[in-house]
């Protein structure tokens, strides 16, 4: 526990060798935005460190992801919910093999772009907002938070 503000570190990891990500948000003018993210610190963790923390956190309530790591991220949530733990997904940066069936996430939040990609469509110019929640929730099976 760190003293100074009660938050407890126990598993937070520093290093001299692995950096933290950085990245870069740019909004275009209409709207949209573009994000070049690059590879941050959760790259360096292992599974065996990933297993003892959340053992360690039995009981709490939840675990938020987002893809940053995609396959230790998911690891991690799929454990999270053998715990009991209910779990939330940001499923971007969008990795490009995929991400398989998401049946022990409870809670997606996703965007135009990873709507479109996580149904297998593509991205057109315009789309309809109302229709693509549907379209989700019916092929990934899902409350959609946006």
């Amino acid at each position: 526990m760190d003293a100074r503000c009660g938050v407890d570190v126990t598993y937070l990891y520093r290093s001299h060798e692995i950096s933290t990500g950085t990245g870069l948000v740019l909004l275009g003018p209409d709207g949209q935005n573009t994000v070049i993210d690059g590879e941050g610190s959760s790259r360096a963790l292992t599974e065996e460190e990933i297993l003892n923390a959340l053992e360690a956190m039995k009981g709490h309530r939840g675990l938020s992801r987002a893809l940053k790591s995609p396959h230790l991220a998911l690891f991690a949530a799929q454990y999270a919910k053998k715990l009991g733990m209910k779990t939330a997904l940001n499923p971007s940066p969008l990795p490009k093999e995929g991400v398989g069936s998401l049946k022990y996430i409870d809670y997606l939040f996703i965007n135009e772009v990873e709507g479109c990609y996580m149904c297998g469509k593509e991205k057109s110019a315009y789309v309809d907002p109302i229709q693509l929640t549907h379209e989700t929730v019916t092929y990934m099976e899902y409350r959609i938070l946006s």
